[in-house]
């Protein structure tokens, strides 16, 4: 797909020359996407304003890349999902043969999800580790001063004993080797998931509170509940299953004969 053509079909273009209202409108939309209503028709929506994002802002710190692509890889299992809200209980029967193939192809698709992932941070370790700065340890020290992405002055004086010790040698080893361990965690026992989760988690808390990376370190995390958390355990909001008066959909997929 050439440039012009993703330029000419950004959301943008609905709002020439008032990006503050496409602000708004994208928030108030993304509420909607959170909110479950029709999966089938705003996992369309989420793709399109993400991949609108990623080719059209001007200041991008990786995150808007990573949530194209993600949310292109999911869209099989949104187009699938035929129910009002995504906290409903599926419409199909489950047992039929439509149900079974809606459960394979989610399977599918998770799992290449994860394979994604543990390319992304697979990748970003194997390439640190052949610069010296990373090698040696002392590469966080030297990212920190960087005048546009580095930490503030005032987190400097806060930090300034701890980047200038011995100690830096081990946080910036300790980024590298969570990220190893991220690349490869799919390959431990399930019942281990939780502990790579965890750890993700926390390496991107960090990067945001530290360098401001929101948008990149919240998507990432929401990659890592997506591909950490297995799907026989998928995130139970039993509050709002009750809201809607129905069972939850994870009681249904341990229930049915794919599992």
């Amino acid at each position: 797909m050439s440039q012009n053509l993703v330029r000419k079909i950004s959301f943008f273009n609905l709002f020439p020359n008032h990006l503050e209202v496409a602000r708004w409108v994208i928030v108030i939309v993304m509420l909607i996407v959170m909110s479950g209503w029709r999966p089938r028709i705003t996992g369309i929506i989420h793709f399109w304003i993400a991949c609108s994002v990623f080719n059209s802002a001007v200041l991008l710190d990786g995150g808007e890349q990573v949530l194209t692509v993600m949310t292109l890889i999911l869209l099989p299992i949104t187009l699938l999902d035929d129910r009002k809200w995504h906290w409903s209980k599926p419409e199909t029967k489950a047992g039929s043969a439509a149900y079974l193939y809606k459960v394979m192809a989610a399977h599918i698709v998770i799992n290449f999800a994860r394979l994604q992932l543990s390319i992304l941070y697979g990748q970003a370790a194997i390439q640190r580790l052949k610069n010296p700065e990373w090698v040696d340890g002392t590469a966080v020290y030297y990212f920190f001063q960087m005048p546009m992405l580095g930490i503030t002055d005032t987190m400097k004086a806060l930090l300034n004993q701890i980047l200038t010790s011995p100690f830096v040698f081990f946080i910036t080893w300790g980024v590298t080797i969570v990220e190893l361990f991220l690349a490869f965690g799919f390959l431990a026992p399930r019942n281990r998931w939780k502990y790579f989760l965890a750890s993700g988690v926390f390496l991107h808390l960090g990067i945001a509170v530290l360098l401001g990376l929101w948008t990149f370190s919240l998507t990432m995390i929401a990659c890592l509940i997506v591909s950490y958390v297995p799907e026989e355990k998928m995130l139970e909001l039993k509050w709002l299953s009750k809201w809607f008066n129905r069972k939850d959909v994870s009681t249904e997929l341990q229930n049915s004969p794919a599992q």
